[in-house]
């Protein structure tokens, strides 16, 4: 009985020795430039659709250049699209696309992604 009370104290005191050594400082404020990055990008981009350099569309839009029958569009110049990811890859259901609505509650239109990415809920997460 006293063997185990001395085996306990041991694991108690590894345990919170191991949980100390976890931490690297004691900083635990928040930090400041917390996706200012992709306001930036943001940014630029809506520069860009106010000053013409970039068009853009609505998913409804988008999907109006496809006619039943005929080969797909190409598209040729820069377009943006607004819309809201309601897909996400995190789980491994999604491979290489993902889904987008045109609003966040009642969409009207919604339309799949095909990327080149893996791990895109990191880049595109569900919401934005």
């Amino acid at each position: 009985m006293e063997i185990n009370k001395i085996i306990l104290c041991l694991v108690a005191l590894v345990t919170s020795l191991l949980f100390k050594a976890c931490i690297e400082d004691g900083d635990y404020t928040v930090p400041q430039g917390l996706g200012g990055e992709e306001n930036l990008k943001l940014k630029g981009i809506l520069d860009s659709i106010q000053n013409n350099q970039l068009e853009l569309k609505s998913i409804k839009d988008l999907k109006g250049l496809y006619i039943l029958g005929k080969p797909p569009v190409k598209i040729v110049s820069n377009i943006v699209v607004k819309g809201y990811v309601i897909s996400s890859d995190a789980k491994g259901n999604y491979f290489r696309e993902f889904f987008m609505q045109d609003a966040p509650e009642n969409p009207t239109a919604g339309i799949r992604i095909a990327i080149n990415l893996t791990n895109s809920y990191n880049k595109f997460n569900v919401g934005r």
